[in-house]
């Protein structure tokens, strides 16, 4: 004879089943981890062993070939490779002098060349002859400068269309900048020589 199962047996019943079910996806997820885990720990167990040969073979070495110079390290005269942090860095410049930058070349270039365009290429190599800066892209060192103003051309051939349509009323009349700041130039590396047209 069949026994007979209550709702509650019933509910219990389905319940178990899905537990079941969920226990069955969490212990493949865990064999698998294991397995994974295993797999890391004999890779780590491999490159472990094969450092540790490594190790003695340059031990071996310098114990017997390079004896002397351990035991007298004053013969070594190879000078030290310099750090990361003694590499010459690009100083911080502000807002306010970079305005003035900006300002003292489109000036200089609308005097000297007179034409309505001034290439993004040309203000680069101003920065560099004018004040030793080499930024990797003058659109980003003059960002905020050129950001209402209109850049005509391709990417690769861009240029500032003059004359500026932002305004610099603090920067009126002569244009004033640390003298620390400017070197020495000659404008024809900027702009080539003058053409007798």
């Amino acid at each position: 004879m069949t026994k007979a199962f209550t709702v509650e047996d019933m509910e219990r019943y389905q319940q178990l089943k899905a537990e079941l079910r969920l226990m069955e996806v969490q212990r493949i997820q865990l064999k698998t981890r294991q397995q994974e885990a295993q797999c890391m720990a004999d890779s780590l167990a491999k490159q472990l062993a094969e450092m540790e040969l490594q190790y003695a073979t340059a031990e071996q070495e310098l114990s017997t070939t390079f004896a002397e110079l351990e035991a007298h390290p004053e013969l070594i005269n190879v000078p030290p490779t310099p750090s990361d942090s003694k590499k010459r860095r690009q100083p911080y410049i502000t807002e306010d002098i970079k305005n003035m930058m900006f300002l003292k070349m489109v000036t200089d270039h609308i005097d000297y060349d007179g034409s309505d365009e001034l290439p993004l290429k040309q203000l680069k190599k101003a920065l560099g002859v004018y004040f030793e800066l080499h930024p990797r892209s003058v659109s980003n060192f003059f960002k905020s400068q050129l950001e209402g103003e209109e850049l005509i051309g391709g990417t690769k051939n861009r240029a500032l269309k003059l004359p500026l349509k932002t305004e610099y009323p603090e920067y009126r009349g002569e244009l004033r900048l640390d003298i620390n700041m400017l070197k020495e130039f000659d404008r024809d590396q900027i702009y080539g020589p003058e053409s007798d047209d």
